[in-house]
């Protein structure tokens, strides 16, 4: 995955946390993850499997589209700017 899409994901899921009053500690509970592993999540610092995304949206209460704010629908050139 790219930087930037990372970031974006991250400050998604990010929001959705906060919007639904968890903690980084309590949605990792619910995901079955570390919260130090939510929390490079969501600064964007890892790349994650689908697996773990699907987790933290049953986790959130969202299918993942939500959770990915429909970037796999966007046509190509609307989608995040790679950084270098």
């Amino acid at each position: 995955m790219g930087q930037n899409l990372l970031i974006k994901l991250g400050e998604r899921i990010r929001s959705l946390r906060k919007t639904r009053d968890l903690s980084q500690e309590e949605l990792a509970e619910k995901a079955s993850l570390h919260s130090t592993y939510v929390g490079r999540i969501e600064r964007g610092e890892v790349t994650f499997s689908v697996g773990v995304l699907y987790g933290i949206a049953v986790a959130l209460g969202v299918n993942i589209d939500k959770t990915t704010f429909s970037l796999f629908w966007l046509p190509i050139n609307q989608l995040p700017k790679e950084t270098s």
